[in-house]
Formats: C-alpha cells, sequence, structure tokens
C-alpha cells in the first residue's frame, strides 16, 4: 500500500499537511480524488466532482472564493497515474 497526502497554503504562508488514508492497488486516481475531497475540511470543496481520463483529472462545481478553488486543486495534487489537472471550478458568489 502507498500513503497518500496533501499539503494545504493558507493565505497566511502557513502549510497544513492532511494525512489520509492509505491508497489501495485497487483504487484509480478518481476513486482518490473523491476520496481526498470528500475528506476535505473545507465544507464546501466537498462538493467538487471529478472526472478522469487519459491521465488528465477534471475538477467541475462552483466555489464561492478563488481561494476554494486552489484549496480543492491541491487537494488532488500529486495523485498516481494523475498527469494533468484541468480545473473547471466556477468562483461565484452563493
Amino acid at each position: 500500500m502507498r500513503a497518500a497526502t496533501a499539503v494545504l497554503r493558507h493565505g497566511s504562508g502557513s502549510m497544513e499537511t492532511v494525512a489520509v488514508e492509505p491508497m489501495t492497488e485497487s483504487e484509480s486516481p478518481l476513486d482518490i480524488a473523491d476520496r481526498l475531497l470528500r475528506d476535505s475540511s473545507y465544507h464546501m470543496v466537498r462538493q467538487v466532482k471529478c472526472s478522469f481520463q487519459d491521465g488528465v483529472l477534471t475538477m467541475e462545481g462552483r466555489l464561492p472564493s478563488f481561494h476554494l478553488k486552489q484549496v480543492a486543486q491541491t487537494v488532488v495534487q500529486g495523485i498516481d497515474g494523475v498527469a494533468r489537472i484541468e480545473n473547471r471550478i466556477e468562483v461565484t458568489e452563493f
């Protein structure tokens, strides 16, 4: 099994490392991305939906700030098998 972590950078310059459960060989990059987003301490980020094809992880949804859009992207960075992240999240005021 491999371990997965995500590093979140806050606007104040501080960083938060989030440890997640170990990945299993049977988990796809999409499964991992969905789990990482679902387990985020940022509740709005949990609403982001992903799809995965040919090494590209596509993120879609609506969030109220650019900061949360960046948080969502940071959460899914570094997943094995993901060559590129396409962040299609819209920033809108709710």
